[in-house]
């Protein structure tokens, strides 16, 4: 990838960019010269690792599973910049329960499935994928292009679990959904100038996975430890770092903006980092984009009014 500022004069949402993953990609869009709004519910990891916000990194403290939040937040931005060129859902995890003193007591991943409570099915698949489709319904009306020469980029953040998953059924089932759901709304959104891809990562060391696979004092090693052994096993030396991830993701994003006259790619790419079992790390079967046939400038303008007024 060209190192030039490449997302100059760009306008960028991440979520979940406090810490771990999303962190990598706001920092890897801010190099390549975009400006970014981070959404994320840690405000303390935001002022930890960014220290104080700037004009180019504008920090929402806000839950993405709150949908009244993530509306106002778009409608800002809509105030003050007028669109929007690329999304990123990263936000995501697995629901866990702690004591008094922040110990994990018990987590969905490991329960049979007549063992789980509702607020665990609920929170996690808000988490996981409702906040997805919210952040797309929300943003998308900024993102719509009415021109052939113009593209946005959404970027869903899933995992190997959708595909291989070794328990997590609850989070695995959610983040399935999420590639089914943005292969079908990259068909829909092509014709809007919006191009929606997926990247699959594998194991990667964040804090929260460095906790599982790596304290031998880890609450998973304790109460399961034959899964702790098989985690570990599978995960070998498969493990991602934050920044291969976040350049996976910059990658799509710059194919996105390459010249009109030489783009030629699929709309609803799914990226698997750690491989499948065909080890194709592009599965090619997306819709290949269509440049917008007509005009959608009135349409925009009648979608943003009667979201945002």
């Amino acid at each position: 990838m060209s190192a030039e500022k490449f997302l100059n004069g760009k306008i960028a949402v991440v979520t979940g960019g406090a810490n771990g993953i999303g962190k990598a990609i706001v920092d890897s869009f801010l190099e390549a010269g975009a400006k970014v709004f981070v959404f994320d519910k840690d405000e303390d990891g935001f002022q930890k690792n960014y220290k104080k916000p700037s004009k180019k990194l504008i920090f929402f403290p806000l839950d993405v599973t709150d949908s009244v939040a993530l509306k106002t937040a778009f409608g800002e931005i809509y105030r003050t910049n007028g669109s929007l060129d690329i999304l990123v859902n990263n936000a995501g995890g697995v629901v866990s329960k702690t004591d008094l003193e922040g110990n994990i007591t018990h987590q969905e991943s490991f329960k049979q499935v007549w063992e789980f409570h509702s607020s665990e099915i609920s929170e996690t698949v808000a988490l996981n994928y409702i906040s997805v489709i919210n952040c797309m319904k929300y943003a998308a009306p900024l993102m719509i292009k009415d021109n052939d020469e113009d593209r946005s980029s959404i970027i869903n953040i899933s995992s190997h679990n959708a595909v291989e998953s070794i328990g997590q059924s609850i989070y695995s089932g959610a983040k399935g959904a999420i590639i089914s759901f943005s292969r079908s709304e990259a068909a829909k959104l092509r014709d809007y100038g919006i191009i929606v891809d997926v990247v699959v990562p594998g194991y990667v060391m964040t804090e929260s996975t460095r906790a599982v696979v790596c304290d031998p004092n880890s609450w998973l090693r304790k109460n399961h430890p034959t899964l702790f052994e098989n985690i570990k096993a599978h995960s070998g030396n498969n493990i991602s770092t934050p920044e291969e991830v976040a350049k996976a993701v910059s990658s799509l994003v710059y194919s996105v903006y390459q010249p009109a006259n030489s783009w030629k790619r699929c709309n609803g790419e799914v990226k698997y980092l750690e491989g499948r079992p065909d080890d194709e790390n592009f599965q090619k079967t997306g819709i290949f984009y269509k440049a917008p046939q007509m005009s959608i400038k009135d349409e925009r303008k009648r979608i943003l009014k009667e979201m945002y007024g």
